[in-house]
């Protein structure tokens, strides 16, 4: 059995396929319907009188043919004419910059007003220098007086806690006395002035007399005062006592230099 060739297809179904436009891909055209329902199918229609036997013979059906890949699109944009033109490489040195007196005026003015603000900051910078050095000074010997004292505050307060720590004790140490004072029995005044010395005890005694004797003096004068008492009985009383009086003066002016005790600027 030999395959249909491109003649068994009616003419009508040949249609030629327009090539690429610029700028667009491959046109895809739809195909025919007798191309679609295969050669049979076509050679039915060339012959639509001939009778078909009951069975058709074996017709091999072809492989469809493979795609063909889509060239690349066209660039539009760049032409074949075109083409790049070599640069001229040459050692000139090119012109210089024509100056630009606004601008050379303008760097003038700014660099003249930088110049003027770093001068006076540089100005009172060294001017504020020394006042900052004397502080400086200043600082530095207060530091030390400070240094100096913190050493004597240690000193003196390891002083006072060894001190404090005496004083405790020392309280400790009373608490303790008047603890065993207040169970004890409290003794007569006279038990407890007791002198050392025979002369010592008289001297107690006429201490003692001539403040009694000066105190009734004073009573005798009160009593004259209010009428209690006359004049006679005064004078000769104040007289007698006054007497006793100069006597326990003297005697224990005696005692007391002979005791070795300041007693001159009492009696002077």
């Amino acid at each position: 059995m030999t395959p249909l060739s491109d003649q068994s297809f009616p003419r009508h179904t040949q249609q030629s396929i327009p090539h690429n436009l610029p700028g667009q891909g491959i046109a895809q055209l739809p195909l025919p319907n007798s191309m679609m329902q295969g050669p049979a199918h076509a050679a039915q229609q060339q012959h639509p009188h001939h009778v078909q036997p009951m069975y058709a013979p074996y017709q091999q059906v072809p492989h469809p043919e493979p795609r063909k890949p889509k060239p690349p699109q066209e660039d539009l944009l760049t032409s074949p004419f075109e083409t790049n033109l070599p640069v001229p490489v040459s050692d000139i040195a090119p012109p210089p910059i024509p100056p630009n007196p606004q601008k050379d005026a303008l760097l003038q003015a700014l660099s003249q007003t930088l110049t003027q603000q770093i001068q006076s900051t540089h100005a009172s910078n060294m001017s504020a220098i020394p006042p900052l050095r004397a502080q400086q000074a200043a600082l530095n010997d207060t530091l030390n007086n400070i240094n100096r004292e913190m050493s004597q505050l240690n000193d003196l307060q390891g002083l006072l806690e060894s001190n404090e720590k005496i004083l405790r004790q020392a309280m400790h140490d009373a608490d303790k006395v008047l603890d065993d004072a207040k169970r004890r029995d409290v003794p007569a005044v006279e038990e407890v002035l007791v002198a050392p010395t025979v002369v010592a005890r008289q001297l107690y005694e006429n201490v003692i007399e001539e403040r009694v004797l000066e105190d009734c003096r004073t009573v005798i004068g009160k009593a004259l005062d209010k009428g209690r008492i006359g004049g006679d009985v005064w004078a000769k009383q104040t007289r007698s006592l006054a007497r006793e009086e100069f006597l326990k003066k003297a005697l224990i002016k005696k005692i007391s230099r002979g005791m070795g005790l300041i007693e001159e600027e009492r009696w002077n």
